[in-house]
């Protein structure tokens, strides 16, 4: 991780647009929605918690445990990208809908992740 080697990367959309409603869900108020830092260290732990359940669900299958790296966290706009294996050319995205819009996009690319004991 230190040496910026990723075996994968996590990455959480969320629509500006719902992003209060999001908020509402995970037990802040209307007024925590306007301090910008707030919101995006709330929406980093929810970020965490997704990615640790895959990590989490990886390893009870058999799968070597990965270190997972503090959220990046950003609004709008991802000023160097996300730091990941150039050489992944898969990825999976899931998408999320609710209040009849796109609100919630996921996107997981990961590199070779071998079996514990091999």
């Amino acid at each position: 991780m230190n040496a910026g080697h990723a075996t994968g990367t996590f990455v959480l959309y969320l629509k500006e647009e719902v992003v209060d409603k999001i908020l509402k869900a995970l037990g802040l108020s209307m007024r925590d929605a306007e301090d910008d830092e707030l919101v995006k260290n709330k929406l980093g732990e929810f970020c965490s918690t997704l990615a640790g359940n895959l990590k989490k669900g990886l390893s009870e299958q058999g799968y070597v445990e990965l270190f997972e790296s503090a959220p990046a966290k950003y609004k709008n706009v991802v000023p160097e990208g996300a730091q990941f294996d150039y050489s992944l050319y898969r990825k999976q995205e899931i998408t999320f809908s609710f209040w009849n819009q796109k609100c919630i996009v996921v996107e997981v690319c990961m590199g070779h992740v071998p079996q514990k004991g091999r």
